[in-house]
């Protein structure tokens, strides 16, 4: 049985999940307008970026797992990810949030394209690494239930950020918030990253259990698995096709200028308040 982590390194190891978060929201509901409409790249060609770069992502992440999961470095499987992927994520943060004036498409799918390179770098190692530092069942939904708690944390500040700091005048609502949270996100990732890489263990390719998945077309023939990887496409086709929208949908078509960080902040609360109720129908 593994001993659980002490509650300040549980944080420390959870405090990573908030600039993550945060730094999840401008990307997929900020950037598209921002620089199809206000940088003149066309909607068009800020979508067809995407596109491209978020099914490279998707094969990405497999790749990533499975060479977290064979890493046998002096400081463990998960950290040495982490610590390579971090300062590119805090350059692709800085290069999408900071453009120079007409950036162009090739500035676009540069930054893109090193954002979710670097996003999946630090992401999926630290998934990997809560379940390895949770060892037994009961472990492992306690450090997933203190990484999702910085997940939604995130999401709170993302939403709330924008509304307190005050928005210069003749500044767009995209740019603003992609502005503030960047530098909040940029900061955040830096020193969550220092807590968790001198304070949090990690176990070491003999304690931790190693992974011998099953090749992974086999995994595909099994329906749960099947069934939860069609329950995720349909989730993040729906949540991608809302958040390529709402921004263009509230202050264009509706006219509700100045409305939509509110509108956002409000989404996030609602969700919060829903996550009770949303655990209770899954123990059922």
């Amino acid at each position: 049985m593994t001993r659980p982590l002490s509650l300040a390194r549980t944080l420390a190891f959870s405090s990573l999940s908030v600039p993550l978060s945060i730094l999840s929201l401008p990307i997929v509901i900020y950037v598209g307008p921002y620089y199809g409409e206000e940088l003149g790249i066309g909607l068009g060609a800020v979508g067809t970026v995407f596109l491209v770069v978020r099914i490279l992502d998707a094969m990405l992440d497999i790749f990533v797992g499975r060479w977290s999961d064979r890493t046998r470095w002096r400081m463990g499987r998960r950290k040495p990810w982490i610590l390579v992927g971090a300062p590119l994520l805090l350059a692709a943060s800085i290069m999408v949030s900071f453009p120079p004036a007409r950036p162009g498409v090739i500035y676009f799918a540069v930054a893109v394209s090193l954002y979710y390179i670097a996003w999946t770098v630090v992401q999926i190692p630290h998934l990997s690494w809560g379940q390895d530092l949770g060892g037994d069942e009961p472990g492992r939904r306690r450090m997933s239930a203190w990484r999702e708690s910085g997940t939604v944390m995130g999401a709170l500040m993302a939403g709330l950020l924008p509304l307190i700091v005050p928005q210069a005048a003749g500044t767009s609502t995209a740019a603003h918030a992609i502005w503030v949270l960047g530098i909040a996100a940029t900061v955040l990732l830096a020193l969550t990253l220092i807590a968790a890489l001198i304070f949090v263990p990690e176990r070491t390719a003999g304690e931790a259990e190693v992974t011998n998945a099953e090749p992974l077309w086999g995994a595909l023939r099994s329906v749960p698995v099947l069934a939860a990887i069609s329950s995720i496409l349909l989730m993040n086709f729906a949540a991608g096709s809302y958040n390529a929208v709402v921004l263009i949908l509230i202050e264009e078509e509706y006219g509700l200028k100045g409305a939509f960080l509110p509108f956002v902040l409000l989404q996030y609360v609602i969700c919060l308040a829903t996550v009770p109720l949303t655990i209770r129908v899954a123990r059922r």
